[in-house]
């Protein structure tokens, strides 16, 4: 990936910050440094779904995702 395509990368995910974007489809709740909620691809009973706030990522930790 060129620099180019990385500095526009990175203006997105400033623009329009993950928690953000997660919030307009999901419930989401504080837990540490994480935002937890149930994963919006598989039928999730448990919340399994995080967003790791420190580095904007995000994971599912169900063994069907």
């Amino acid at each position: 990936m060129d620099q180019e395509t990385r500095a526009q990368i990175d203006e997105i995910k400033r623009q329009h910050p993950i928690q953000e974007v997660a919030a307009r489809y999901l419930e989401l709740r504080h837990s540490g440094d994480r935002l937890i909620g149930h994963c919006p691809f598989h039928d999730d009973r448990r919340p399994s779904f995080s967003i790791h706030l420190p580095t904007e990522t995000w994971s599912c930790f169900a063994a069907s995702c």
